[in-house]
């Protein structure tokens, strides 16, 4: 039961979790099928995982910027002067932020989604 729990958890379809059952019954001769399909779910929610701590380290990007602007009480702060375009270097002052708080973690997940963004 704590399997079936473990894989619905991981977002395995309910399809996918029956045929593990019905994997289980059949007995031995079925270990090597079973191996790879908690492989194959084990890489899909590595991405999932992945994906996530991307989308929070971006969330977190967007978060000091709005905490900074409220700080002084206007987002201009983060504009290019005469305009409304946000600075192109806006992320280096996020990245100084960090190193300056001493968060080399959060420093490495941003430069991964800042370089994904970038590769489109």
């Amino acid at each position: 039961m704590r399997t079936i729990i473990c894989l619905k958890n991981a977002g395995v379809s309910v399809n996918d979790i029956g045929k593990f059952i019905h994997l289980r019954l059949m007995g031995d001769s079925t270990l090597n099928q079973r191996y790879h399909l908690l492989e194959d779910h084990e890489e899909d929610l590595q991405r999932q995982i992945n994906d996530l701590q991307e989308t929070l380290s971006y969330l977190k990007f967007k978060k000091w910027y709005y905490e900074t602007a409220v700080d002084v009480g206007t987002e201009s702060l983060h504009f290019v002067p005469d305009s409304n375009e946000v600075k192109p270097d806006l992320d280096q002052e996020y990245m100084a932020h960090l190193k300056e708080n001493d968060e080399p973690e959060e420093l490495q997940r941003f430069l991964n989604v800042r370089d994904y963004r970038n590769k489109r």
